[in-house]
Order: structure tokens, then sequence, then C-alpha cells
């Protein structure tokens, strides 16, 4: 199944994206803190690129990524 390249992420976008991330949001316990990613925004942007590329071509989004931790104030 090809995809129309517009359609698809650049790894630059990855990295500006990471880069974004709120270093003070709170993540569950097996996550990645945001600030971690933002300073291996160059690292981690290759490979989730790739896998949210492949989701795009497959049009399909885990459900494991649906789940949100949502805390009241």
């Amino acid at each position: 199944m090809d995809m129309d390249v517009r359609n698809q992420f650049t790894i630059q976008e990855m990295i500006d994206q990471l880069i974004k991330l709120d270093p003070q949001n709170t993540t569950p316990q097996e996550a990645i803190p945001p600030k971690i990613l933002q300073k291996s925004a160059n690292l981690f942007s290759s490979p989730l690129t790739e896998f949210f590329n492949e989701l795009v071509v497959k049009s399909t989004f885990p459900d494991d990524l649906k789940l949100a931790d949502i805390s009241s104030l």
C-alpha cells in the first residue's frame, strides 16, 4: 500500500514536536519522561517517525496509544 508522501511525517517534524514537549508533565512509571525525549530528540526521532508513518500507511492506531492518564487538579 503506497502512501502519498505529503501525508508522511518527516524526521524534522518529529524533532520539532519532541522539543515542544513540556518537561514538567508527569508520565506513567513505564513511560519515557518528556525531559528525556526532549534531550534525546535526535535519537528518538527516526524510529518514532518510522513508527507513526507506518500507522498512517496502515490506517490504524494501536489501542494502547488511545489510553490516557487523567488527573484532576
